[in-house]
């Protein structure tokens, strides 16, 4: 059975201070803004791996763990 996911990562926008490299506190997520992502793929930096906000899919299970707690 596939597990089942959460489809896209949104975050409260007042809790983004404009930075453009930033952590989102409900995930642990670090986002970046198209800026960065540009300023990478020019560098050809091969490191790390970009995800677009809406494909991020989250586990089910990991949300359930943390309301657990």
């Amino acid at each position: 059975k596939p597990f089942q996911v959460y489809k896209g990562l949104y975050f409260i926008e007042e809790d983004w201070d404009g930075s453009d490299i930033f952590r989102v506190s409900s995930c642990g997520g670090t986002v970046v803004t198209e800026k960065v992502y540009k300023i990478f793929k020019k560098a050809k930096v091969t490191n790390v791996r970009f995800t677009p906000l809406p494909e991020v899919e989250i586990d089910v299970f990991l949300d359930t763990f943390e309301k657990d707690k």
